[in-house]
């Protein structure tokens, strides 16, 4: 091997090692963002709820609807104890 290709190696081998770290490092940001996405939505959840605690009864109306209007998934509306959503004619039943 000539001093070259040893020296195009040697790159080679550099650049995996820092595509290696970039990746490291940006799967390690999305884990952080997540973490803080999480953490948000569990503090908004709970701010939400004490307010619900405390509403009076035409906001806790108000604030239910809101729920209904915002809330999509089949699974989540069920857990909720919300009715499922009419089919969209696109959809099959």
């Amino acid at each position: 091997m000539t001093d070259r290709s040893k020296r195009v190696e040697m790159l080679r081998e550099k650049l995996e090692q820092a595509q290696a770290r970039l990746k490291s490092a940006e799967g390690e940001e999305k884990k952080r963002q997540r973490k803080e996405d999480d953490r948000r939505k569990y503090i908004h959840g709970g701010a939400f709820l004490a307010a619900m605690a405390k509403a009076s009864p035409e906001d806790r109306k108000r604030l239910e609807r809101f729920i209904d209007k915002h809330i999509n998934r089949p699974t989540d509306r069920k857990f909720l104890g919300l009715e499922p959503l009419p089919a969209s004619p696109g959809e099959k039943q």
